[in-house]
Order: structure tokens, then C-alpha cells, then sequence
């Protein structure tokens, strides 16, 4: 998302909010490490993205094959442990604490950080040093000057632009700021409220089938309030920026701008209705607070109705995760929601533009290239992303800060102090749950220019089901022709069915003993300049995907 994250840089951020955001910011309401190479750009020609199929997971004899720690508030133990019977189903081998059981009454957070870190190595002693680590925090945070009897306390962190408190002292075991850990705090008050976002996960493993939303991208982003000029800009360079993202999976889009082809009438009905239809992740870009994001709100959660996957909550904006007390947030709120988003990852406090860049960017690189098992491992890699990846578009970010009079230095500080602003809300074991398999395009016949491809390919695991086999046009690009001039509801809202829309040919086929054959024709000269041959198959209970770049 290079000039998606560009555009951020510039645009989004609590500072740079216009004057009339006055009341939106007083609303009281061990994965291998994330390379270039794992890419899936538009020049790339690997037709398969990086998934495990192995099914070795269901044998009773598989050694763990990683350590998961659950940090209970006193009183919340046994809740606690039925978390890590589900995990220890998952082939983790876990423990479950209380704080009383780790020091005495009157400790230093820093004391009990150490404790808990001590416990999560000795618990992992007898795996490899590679096994992934997991810590859950089950109990809310107390704000400074709260009575931490009961709760589990974040640490006091530093922020640019204000204040914060985070989990990520938790989560570096040797001293360098980078998680070692997957951490996630499910911020419970009560042993209802752990026992019902529990049963929220168990409900999210056991109900995955096979569907398009197993491969979707949801994306929101809320006005900007600079202008007409501006945001004529911005929307070119939204949509090229997310040519970028790996083209195994597909992209909603919605802005609440009217300049916008994705603009839609009533926005936060659209927002929802996305969130409804399932998805594998959901970005939110904008202004925010604690409670509240462009799009998103109490209101909104309530009407939230999702029959399909529960998408991971990822809110780029300033506050909403701010969890410490018991006053609530939209992180939160999102988690209690039944039915809802099933975690979130949001920041506790302000947030720089600058950082606001760097975050979708690497996240998007650990959601959608890396695929790792969990979403706490989405967060590790992504944070570790943050302050270790180095490309051409990590350098175009620092080019541009320059330009907006941030010094090397302090970009610097905004990276390492980004580490510990933004937290993850919700079990960090919580499977990512992608297609089950990867497909291998291994013939393709014809050409874009002759107007007829013919595609074949094997879908492992799949004996007998279906492909959806399409021919679709770049991120940035869409099928048909939209109207300018649209004003009223109706076509205002069709110009967005358009824009979203990117397939040129699209055939549903049988897959035989794991094999499929597609003919996909089209007719006309197809916009942009990169095309991509997509396949979604399954059989009702398993699936696989993958794509290739049409020649």
C-alpha cells in the first residue's frame, strides 16, 4: 500500500484534524520473518499464496507446537482456563495464572511484568527456541490512581503528541522495545464478561466454512475535512495503492466522501452492511476517538448482524483502543459485541500521521503476504515490521515526512513509540482461518488480447466442488462506466457498486478429482494494464485459492 500509506502520512492523524473535529475528539461516549519476497505485487507471476494445508494439527501425537500463557486477574482464573482448553486443543501448551500467584500485594508493574515473563519462558523451556509464544491478559487495566485490585496493569508509555499505556512491556522479553510475544488483552471486569468473549471465539473457530469472505478485505475511511482538491488526490491514490495488496484476495471499499466513487448513501449503512458480509480483516483509516471512528459507532455495532465471518477490527485513527479504566472504547466495545468483530487492534492514546502510514502498510504486508496462523502473529511481525523493514516505499514515507519538517530522529521516535500506542484487543492465538489450501494455476492458454483465456489448475484437497474461477482488472481499475454527474441516492450508490467492481469474466466450474478447467471470455479492451486470472474453490467444507497474472 505504498501511496495508500503515503496518503495517510499526509492526511489522517488526530493533529491533522480540521477545526470542526472538535467534538469528535471530545465524544465521551514465531512465524519466519516477513521478507520482500513474500510480496504478491502486480509483477509478481506466483500463482499460489503461502498456506498450510497439513492436517497433521488433528493428531493426538503432534508434539506443541508453541507455549500459551493466560495471565488471569484474581478472580477470573477459572474463566481463564477455559481459554486454555481451547488452545491446548490447538496443539499449545498452556498455563494459566492469576497476578496473587506471581507477587504480593503491593508490587510495581514492572515487577509483575518481569514475573510473567519468567513464567511464559519457563513454560516454553521444552520447545524449540522458534515455537511461537502466546500471552493473554484476561482483566481490564486500571487508569492511574485506580485501585489495581482486581484488574491487570498496562504499562505507562511515552507518546509524542500526549500520553499512553500499553501491553507491549509484556511482550519483549530481552529489553529492545520488539515483541518477542504475541500479546492480547481481553479487558474483563467480570467472569461473565470472559466467559461470554469466550464463547464469542469458540462460536468464530467452530462455525468457519468455506466462503468468499474467507478471502475478503474490507476497507473504511472517514472524511477528511481538507477539501475538494485534496481528496480528488487522495481517492487516486487510495485505489493505486491497493494494487499492492496480495491479489489472492479481494478489496470492498467505502468513503464517506462525496467526491469519491466509493462514496455510498447513508455511509455507516454501507459500513455495516461490508462488516455483515464477512471478511478476513477491516481497516479503518481516520479521525477518531474512544469512542467513536468515522463509520463506526455504538449505533453502528448494534446494527451489526454478521451471518458470515467475523472480521479483525484494524482502527488506524487516534483513541480507539483506549482501554485502560472502565470507561470503555470502541476496541472494546467491538470485542463485547456478540457477533461482532472477533479482536482489534487500535491505539490507546494519540496517534501521528507519520505512524499512521507505516502501520497499514506493514499490517497489510503480515495480514495478506506472510498469512501467519494467528492474528497476534499478524501484530508481532507487523510491529517488528515497523521498526526493522526497509524498502522503496518505507523510504518514500520518510521522503514525504521530511517534507512535513519531521527529522530523521523524530521519525525515529514516532516508529519506537508506536510499538507501545497501539494494542491488541482479544485472544492473540485467535486462527487467522485463510482458505485452507493453495491452488495451482498450471495452464493458461490465450492472451488479454485475444479476449479468451483458458485456465486449468489443481485445488488440493478438494476431490469434488466447485471453483469460481475470474479475470479481473487491477485494484485501482473497475468494470463499467460511472456517472459523473450522480447527485440523488440511487446513483450515487450504483457508481459505488461500479467502482468496487473489478471482474471482467467470471465462470463457476466443477472441480474433479482436485482438477478444474475454465474458459473465460470478454469482450472489449479491459482498463489499466494488469490482469489477474483469481480462483476460489470449494467443496462445503474445505477450501483453496490462489491466482496468477493473466498474460
Amino acid at each position: 500500500m505504498s501511496r495508500y500509506a503515503l496518503l495517510l502520512t499526509l492526511l489522517f492523524g488526530c493533529t491533522a484534524a480540521p477545526a470542526d473535529d472538535d467534538d469528535l475528539a471530545d465524544d465521551d461516549g514465531a512465524p519466519a520473518a516477513l521478507t520482500d519476497d513474500d510480496d504478491a505485487t502486480a509483477d509478481d507471476d506466483d500463482a499460489t499464496p503461502k498456506v498450510d494445508d497439513d492436517d497433521s494439527a488433528d493428531d493426538d501425537d503432534t508434539p506443541p507446537r508453541g507455549a500459551y500463557l493466560v495471565l488471569a486477574a484474581d478472580g477470573l482464573a477459572e474463566a481463564g482456563q477455559g481459554y486454555a482448553d481451547l488452545r491446548a486443543g490447538q496443539d499449545l501448551l498452556t498455563e494459566v495464572v492469576s497476578i496473587s500467584d506471581l507477587v504480593e500485594p503491593g508490587y510495581w508493574t514492572p515487577d509483575l511484568v518481569a514475573a510473567v515473563q519468567a513464567r511464559l519462558l519457563a513454560l516454553a523451556k521444552p520447545l524449540p527456541a522458534e515455537a511461537p509464544l502466546y500471552l493473554l491478559l484476561l482483566g481490564d487495566a486500571p487508569t492511574l490512581g485506580d485501585d489495581p485490585t482486581g484488574l491487570i496493569p498496562a504499562s505507562h508509555c511515552l507518546n509524542l503528541l500526549g500520553s499512553c499505556y500499553t501491553d507491549n512491556s509484556y511482550a519483549d522479553l530481552d529489553g529492545d522495545g520488539l515483541p518477542e510475544v504475541a500479546v492480547g488483552r481481553v479487558p474483563a471486569r467480570t467472569a461473565d464478561q470472559a466467559t461470554a468473549y469466550l464463547d464469542k471465539l469458540q462460536q468464530f473457530e467452530a462455525d468457519w466454512r468455506p466462503g468468499l469472505w474467507n478471502r475478503r478485505l474490507v476497507l473504511f475511511a472517514g472524511d477528511s475535512g481538507f477539501g475538494a482538491e485534496f481528496d480528488a488526490i487522495a481517492q487516486g491514490l487510495i485505489l493505486d495503492t491497493l494494487t499492492d495488496v496480495n491479489h489472492s484476495f479481494d478489496i470492498w471499499g467505502v468513503w464517506d466522501n462525496a467526491a469519491s466513487d466509493w462514496f455510498y448513501v447513508p455511509f455507516t449503512d454501507k459500513v455495516v452492511d461490508l462488516f455483515d458480509a464477512g471478511a478476513v480483516g477491516a481497516f479503518y483509516i481516520g479521525h477518531g476517538s474512544a469512542a467513536f471512528n468515522d463509520g463506526l459507532s455504538q449505533d453502528q455495532l448494534e446494527a451489526m448482524a454478521l451471518e458470515n465471518r467475523q472480521p479483525f477490527a484494524f482502527f488506524f485513527a487516534c483513541s480507539n483502543g483506549s482501554y485502560a479504566g472502565d470507561l470503555g472504547s470502541i476496541a472494546e466495545a467491538a470485542l463485547w459485541k456478540e457477533g461482532g468483530p472477533i479482536a482489534a487492534f487500535a491505539a490507546s492514546d494519540l496517534t501521528h500521521p507519520y505512524a499512521n502510514a507505516v502501520y497499514p502498510y506493514e499490517m497489510q504486508r503480515a495480514l495478506f503476504d506472510a498469512m501467519p496462523p494467528t492474528f497476534g502473529d499478524v501484530i508481532r511481525l507487523a510491529k517488528v515490521a515497523s521498526i526493522e523493514h526497509e524498502d522503496a516505499t518505507r523510504d518514500l514515507m520518510r521522503a514525504l515526512a521530511r517534507l512535513q519538517d519531521l527529522t530523521d530522529e523524530e521519525m525515529v521516535l514516532i516508529e519506537r513509540q508506536s510499538l507501545d500506542l497501539y494494542n491488541l484487543l482479544g485472544d492473540p492465538a485467535t486462527p487467522t482461518l485463510y482458505p485452507q489450501a493453495a491452488v495451482t494455476i498450471d495452464s493458461i492458454a490465450g492472451s488479454i488480447a485475444t479476449g479468451s483465456l483458458q485456465v486449468g489448475g489443481l485445488a488440493p484437497g478438494i476431490e469434488s466442488g466447485t471453483a469460481r474461477v475470474t479475470l479481473e482488472v487491477d485494484a485501482d481499475q473497475h468494470m463499467g462506466e460511472l456517472d459523473p454527474a450522480a447527485a440523488e441516492a440511487a446513483a450515487i450508490n450504483a457508481n459505488w457498486v461500479i467502482a468496487n467492481n473489478r471482474i471482467a469474466a467470471s465462470q463457476e466450474v466443477p472441480v474433479v478429482d482436485g482438477r478444474f478447467e475454465a474458459d473465460l471470455d470478454f469482450e472489449g479492451e479491459l482498463p489499466g494494464e494488469a490482469f489477474f486470472i483469481k480462483v476460489y474453490a470449494d467443496d462445503g467444507d474445505h477450501d483453496a485459492f490462489g491466482h496468477a497474472v493473466a498474460p
